[in-house]
């Protein structure tokens, strides 16, 4: 599937963008509104 491609690269973008740049909890944030975006997306 693209989309599972799509969202991954995407994913491993915003980690090491986040990892470099931003405090723990501002990456864990992001990370729950990743789950969220994927869990609406797989329901659909």
């Amino acid at each position: 599937m693209n989309i599972w491609r799509k969202l991954t690269k995407l994913l491993l973008r915003n980690l090491l963008i986040v990892m470099e740049n931003e405090p723990y909890e501002r990456y864990q944030k992001s990370y729950q509104e990743y789950m969220g975006t994927l869990i609406q997306t797989l329901k659909k």
